[in-house]
Order: C-alpha cells, then structure tokens, then sequence
C-alpha cells in the first residue's frame, strides 16, 4: 500500500518544497504519514479567507489560484502550481485566512493538520526559519499580492479623488 511518505512522487515533490525539504527526512516522513489526501475539481476552494488556520496544503498535482476579497470585489494575487504548500502562515501564526485558494485545475493536495505541523516545527527550527523568512521575502506571493492590491488602491483613491475634486487649469503663462 502506498502512503504519502511511501510514495516516491510524493516524497520528491515534498524535499523539493523550500519549507519541507529543510526538515530531516525522519521527520518529513512522519509527517507525511500523518498527512490525509484532499482532492478538489477545478473552481472547488480550498482555503476560504476569513476562516480558521486549522490546517496547510501540499498541493502534489494540479494548480491553484489565490485570491483576495476587497472591498472592490476579487482580487487575483497568483496562480500557484504543483509542490507549492499553501496555508501553512496562518497555522503557525495563528492567524485567521487572509486569502481564497480555490483549484485552477483538478487538484490533489495533502493536508497537514495544525498540531502535526506545529509539532514538525518543535522539532525542525529549519522549517521555523523557513516560514518566517516567507513572511518578509520578496518571492512570497501573497505579500505580492498585497503589493499590488495596495497599488490598485492607491490608483482607485486617486481616480476617486479626481473626481471628487477635478484639477484647476493652470494659469497661462505670458
């Protein structure tokens, strides 16, 4: 029978990812002994924003997309393909969801419960580091698309604004 840490396809993806493949093997094993597999079709959400961290993703076939709900509708952050693990912030930050994920395409993730990260963590600081360095790092996609979410605000401020107070003509000049 294969499991997620028996599975060599599995096992390659997950010492691929930049958070799991700091982590010793002995302990990435059992945590992906642990793992329980999720499959989703395309448009099925994944993560909701707003919701609890309970959990975080492997994502081991297919692509997902992030999306962030504003006040001006549904923002798209990225679109994010296999070996990518999403959610896993909020889990060790206890912080609620701050983005939508939702499969792109036919989906099949793994998920690591709260507790069997966390207590990966415990024993794995590399993996700690790892999370924290995504936290202020320029090729973390939701701080991206934070990035750019602030920029369209700015933009619609500055339109609203416009047209709320229109520019005076300037003088001419002699």
């Amino acid at each position: 029978m294969h499991t997620p840490a028996t599975d060599a396809s599995i096992l390659a993806i997950a010492t691929a990812n930049a958070m799991l493949g700091a982590m010793a093997p002995d302990t990435l094993k059992r945590l992906l002994l642990r793992a329980t597999s999720v499959e989703l079709a395309p448009d099925e959400v994944l993560i909701r924003q707003g919701d609890l961290s309970d959990c975080a993703y492997l994502i081991v076939e297919g692509e997902v997309t992030v999306v962030v709900n504003t006040s001006n509708g549904e923002v798209l952050v990225a679109n994010l393909p296999t070996g990518v693990l999403v959610g896993e912030i909020g889990v060790f930050a206890d912080l609620p969801r701050n983005a939508t994920v939702r499969a792109r395409t036919a989906v099949r993730a793994l998920r690591f419960g709260r507790d069997d990260l966390r207590a990966a963590g415990d024993s794995e600081p590399a993996l700690l580091r790892s999370v924290i360095s995504r936290l202020g790092g320029p090729d973390q996609p939701l701080q991206l698309g934070d990035r750019a979410l602030h920029h369209r605000r700015r933009r619609a401020r500055a339109r609203q604004f416009q047209c709320c107070h229109p520019r005076r003509a300037a003088p001419a000049r002699p």
